[in-house]
């Protein structure tokens, strides 16, 4: 019910004109919601939108940071699974979240078994997608000011 309601927000927002509306959207494959082939759930959603709608999605696949730069020259209208509520400062100066969810599972595979081991790993590591990892510096610089702060 909450997805159907924040498409309808959308429609409602989008469709101000009688005339189809192109909206760019960039987003970061992340199967199973969008595949590197431009396919996915979320690709399918949008273009159930395009049945019910005078709006004409056109995606762009890219890597995280490429498609924020993008969205602050405007070259985009959209960009998509954004971190909602983890972004910096400077990006909610030029961007706002719409506050969407997908469940969507997982599956991981290794070579060998002994990678799944969670005890392995070097502390405090974290993996992520690529163009993502200048995002996490940021977070945790931030966070770790945010901590020396409340300390001092």
């Amino acid at each position: 019910m909450k997805l159907a309601y924040c498409i309808f927000s959308l429609l409602l927002c989008l469709s101000t004109t009688a005339n189809a509306q192109d909206i760019h959207i960039g987003v970061e494959p992340f199967p199973p919601i969008v595949n590197e082939n431009g396919q996915g759930y979320a690709i399918d959603m949008f273009k159930a939108i395009e049945k019910i709608s005078d709006l004409k999605f056109h995606f762009h696949i890219m890597n995280y940071a490429r498609a924020k730069k993008e969205l602050q020259k405007q070259s985009l209208d959209m960009i998509g699974l954004t971190p909602q509520g983890f972004e910096t400062k400077s990006f909610y100066q030029y961007a706002e979240d719409i506050n969407w969810s997908v469940t969507a599972k997982v599956d991981l595979f290794a070579l060998d078994k002994k990678y799944f081991n969670t005890q392995l790993l070097p502390a405090q590591s974290i993996g992520t997608l690529r163009g993502n990892a200048d995002f996490f510096l940021r977070y945790l610089i931030y966070q770790e000011i945010s901590l020396l702060k409340l300390v001092a």
